[in-house]
């Protein structure tokens, strides 16, 4: 990233990493922990190691509420077990027999609000902003 920067390198990335937003989901499916993604936390004593000491900042962006979602929440059931089967944790064969757990325990994962299906197993996130200066101006 040094090599590659000009002036200044920047990283965004979420207080608790995509992939780990699903790791109750791998459990029930699965009956193992999921192995955790890397974040935040393991990427700064890297970068202390290499001699860099960046700027770390909490983007003033509105804090993801646990099961938020830009487009909104899950307005029905079926959009929210739709939902909770996305993504790369769930292996494509395991579809069917997942969708049959999350229908089986639905209750303990959704909460029904006005505004829709809040997922129950979301963390709150914020979007950081990591950054440090390469002092290769050109």
């Amino acid at each position: 990233m040094v090599a590659a920067s000009r002036r200044r390198v920047l990283i965004t990335l979420w207080s608790v990493p995509s992939p780990n937003q699903s790791a109750p989901l791998f459990r029930l499916v699965y009956g193992a922990e999921q192995a955790p993604a890397p974040g935040h936390r393991e990427l700064l004593p890297v970068l202390w190691d290499m001699g860099i000491l960046p700027d770390v900042r909490v983007l003033p962006d509105v804090p993801l509420i646990p099961g938020a979602m830009r487009q909104g929440l899950p307005q029905t059931h079926q959009d929210a077990v739709d939902w909770a089967l996305q993504g790369r944790w769930l292996r494509p064969a395991d579809q069917a027999r997942a969708r049959d757990l999350v229908e089986a325990h639905f209750h303990e994962l959704f909460a029904q609000r006005p505004e829709g299906f809040r997922p129950l197993w979301y963390q709150a996130a914020r979007q950081l902003l990591i950054t440090w200066e390469t002092g290769q101006r050109q």
